[in-house]
């Protein structure tokens, strides 16, 4: 029998970096969270996350002030790229106080930093910066996932890693979430034209760590071998697919004129991200243009099999974007 589909849900991602950039200011970012909540539209609320590479708000601290201006909305980051920065032990500390104070609303997405030249910032001054070594940052997600739970789960923990080492720790206070917050993975081995063994190896990993995966820069058809692919590995596993939840980050602007809108999308990412995206790029990243042609475009990732679809506006007027997308298109995806 072919796969049921569930019915999206649609996020919205704040440009925490637009704040230092002039395409926002903090106190709009907060405006649009209520606006979102109060539309009925949006199931999640996201903010980006960098220490060095590219600054912005830094994510927690945002999502703290997001959690108290809003009752229902779940958020997380859309990635935390900076978790194989961080101490496990601290950000379990932090994470679950924020799940406390949002009233068990978070998802944490995991990711393992690092980047290319395509996607702008130097990750590697942020691993300098802390005095680590890029080629492990996998292998630190990873033991850091798992860290999370335990801590989030368990007392009197003791652990001895290839990175962190704890002995008798018992961590207050645990989430509001049970067992514990959802913990999403990152895995974008599309965009990189990996190797079969890369490409497997980094949506198994999603499989075996992940509660749900969060991938970008993905054609509909990429998206949907990826998840194809998940749903293969759960099996194998012995998991249930179902258990996984597949989303998509993705950009949108909706104008009339289809050029207006490519340009000022560019200019808004290529600003973001500190690099000069082609239009190969943003054709595949961006949904730009008249309503029926953004419809179409976010249409195509909901049949490749999307469950969640985050949406960042490229532009400038926020608000703006806000209307005319929750009047002219998300009407038509629900």
């Amino acid at each position: 029998m072919p796969e049921a589909r569930k019915a999206v849900k649609f996020g919205l991602t704040l440009p925490n970096r637009g704040v230092l950039l002039g395409a926002t200011t903090t106190g709009q970012l907060l405006e649009l969270s209520e606006r979102a909540e109060a539309g009925g539209q949006f199931d999640s609320l996201w903010v980006g996350d960098s220490l060095l590479a590219k600054p912005r708000l830094e994510s927690i601290t945002l999502l703290s002030a997001v959690a108290a201006r809003t009752r229902k909305l779940k958020m997380g980051p859309a990635c935390l790229a900076s978790f194989p920065l961080r101490d496990p032990l601290w950000l379990a500390y932090q994470w679950a106080s924020l799940d406390v104070l949002s009233e068990g609303r978070t998802v944490m997405v995991a990711c393992m930093g690092g980047g290319s030249r395509e996607a702008g910032g130097d990750f590697l001054k942020e691993f300098e910066a802390v005095g680590l070594d890029v080629r492990g940052r996998a292998r630190r997600m990873e033991e850091g996932i798992g860290l999370l739970r335990r801590f989030w789960t368990e007392d009197h923990v003791d652990h001895e890693g290839e990175f962190f080492t704890y002995r008798d720790v018992s961590l207050q206070p645990k989430p509001i979430q049970k067992p514990c917050p959802p913990i999403w993975i990152v895995s974008n081995p599309h965009f990189f034209k990996v190797g079969e063994k890369t490409l497997s190896r980094g949506l198994e990993r999603v499989v075996r760590l992940g509660d749900g995966w969060m991938t970008t820069l993905v054609t509909p058809e990429e998206f949907q071998d990826g998840w194809t692919r998940i749903r293969e590995f759960s099996q194998k596993a012995g998991r249930q697919p179902d258990a996984i939840e597949p989303a998509l980050y993705y950009n949108i602007n909706v104008n009339p004129d289809r050029e207006a809108a490519y340009e000022e999308s560019k200019r808004f990412l290529d600003a973001y991200y500190m690099t000069d995206f082609s239009r190969e790029v943003l054709e595949m990243w961006v949904a730009f243009g008249p309503p029926e042609e953004c419809i179409e475009k976010i249409r195509s990732f909901i049949e490749a099999g999307a469950q969640t679809i985050t949406l960042r506006f490229c532009s400038w007027d926020q608000t703006g974007q806000m209307e005319v997308c929750t009047r002219e298109v998300l009407p038509h995806l629900t």
